[in-house]
């Protein structure tokens, strides 16, 4: 996705995480890396962060049930 679009932040929701996973997601360029159950209002917040440009710690965190 970053190859194709890199102004584009990507913020992964999974339920099936691991820390493979989630390293790999952050070196590649992901905003941030989110495990399921995740209340929404978390996710709207992520969400306006990544578009409003303010960096979530990049690379360095991973966020367990939001």
């Amino acid at each position: 996705m970053k190859k194709i679009a890199p102004q584009t932040e990507v913020i992964l929701l999974t339920g099936h995480a691991s820390m493979d996973t989630a390293v790999e997601a952050m070196r590649l360029g992901g905003y941030d890396y989110l495990l399921k159950p995740c209340p929404v209002e978390d996710l709207l917040a992520k969400i306006e962060s990544a578009t409003n440009g303010r960096a979530p710690g990049r690379g360095s965190r991973v966020s367990g049930s939001c």
